[in-house]
């Protein structure tokens, strides 16, 4: 069914706001100039989409920006055993569910946070790699205790910690890659794409025999976000170094010729 609407929104889905034929002058007009007051590109350029495909998969900081991804993603498996988590905990029945709620509501109130504040202060590494430190610590503190409620608090903020980590690192693509806005949408459907098939194998790490305890899960986690951070800081360090050129709103003749 997924890939059946996503055939389907090639045709429904307009690319740009230069390139949609339903919108009158005056709507493609106000379009693309908020697109152009926040920076980005408004698509109006000849620019195919192969040349597109070869500029961001020839671009590094595409592959790097995927391997930080991956980390956040395959830890992200936690989420579907945070019922069984719960079962391990010793709660049962319906209150298995119940318990499961106030997890929830604090990464939600921690992801809320951490967005608005990593979009005030322009600075998504530096938060990437505060949510990761926080969901290791956490985490090795859930993995190495005995005691229920000190293991259900500390699996919050660890939780919390890998839900924020990954839409940080999507929109840190987004600022970093940010023209032309052809190559920016492949690059960001790349790494999701690729950095989602970490779901598959990441849901193994948790086999219900290492329960209660689940030391293999919580050791795989644990070192999948050591390596956010330190992928945050290679991206920190590297995209410093090398600047995304902010005046770059055109396919390099590099990749025209390549794709000739």
């Amino acid at each position: 069914m997924t890939i059946g609407f996503a055939i389907i929104s090639i045709f429904v889905l307009p690319d740009f706001p230069a390139t949609t034929k339903w919108l009158t002058p005056e709507e493609r007009e106000y379009a693309i100039r908020r697109l152009e007051d926040d920076g980005n590109s408004s698509g109006a350029r000849d620019v195919s989409h192969w040349q597109s495909f070869v500029s961001a998969i020839r671009d590094w900081r595409t592959w790097l920006f995927l391997l930080a991804q991956t980390f956040c993603t395959c830890a992200g498996t936690i989420t579907y055993f945070v019922p069984t988590l719960m079962a391990a905990l010793n709660y049962t029945g319906q209150h298995v569910q119940y318990m499961t709620i106030p997890i929830y509501m604090v990464a939600l109130i921690i992801v809320l946070i951490c967005g608005f504040s990593s979009d005030y202060f322009n600075d998504r590494p530096k938060h990437i790699m505060a949510m990761a430190v926080m969901s290791t610590i956490s985490l090795i503190i859930v993995a190495t205790v005995d005691n229920p409620k000190a293991r259900y608090t500390f699996l919050a903020f660890g939780a919390a910690g890998i839900w924020c980590c990954s839409p940080l690192t999507l929109s840190y693509l987004s600022n970093t890659i940010s023209r032309p806005a052809e190559k920016r949408a492949v690059a960001i459907a790349f790494v999701n794409a690729f950095a989602n098939l970490s779901s598959v194998y990441g849901s193994y790490i948790w086999p219900s025999s290492t329960a209660p305890q689940y030391v293999p899960g919580f050791t795989v986690t644990i070192v999948l976000m050591f390596g956010c951070i330190v992928t945050a800081l290679l991206l920190k360090y590297f995209t410093d170094k090398y600047p995304y050129e902010n005046t770059e709103d055109r396919v390099s003749e590099a990749d025209r010729e390549s794709t000739n």
